[in-house]
């Protein structure tokens, strides 16, 4: 059975992150299967406190690579018409 947990406020400097990694961390010690998401796209630092800055892949990549796939799909589409 999977179990989402949000952590969201409205305003920025709360500890989001902080409150995140920490459960995330915890979860993952206690042996279970652990997936974490910073979905802030302009201020996105989950990957910071982890010490991934350097990951191949960041969350805005995967962003810009899913939305221009999708406008080339869309306009794919529109040829066939």
């Amino acid at each position: 059975m999977v179990k989402v947990y949000t952590i969201a406020s409205g305003k920025g400097g709360t500890g989001k992150t902080t409150v995140s990694v920490n459960l995330g961390t915890m979860l993952a010690q206690l042996g279970k299967e652990t997936f974490l998401m910073d979905a802030d796209i302009g201020m996105a630092n989950v990957g910071l406190l982890l010490g991934l800055q350097d990951a191949p892949v960041t969350s805005m990549k995967f962003l810009l690579v899913r939305q221009m796939s999708m406008m080339l799909f869309t306009s794919a589409r529109q040829d066939l018409r």
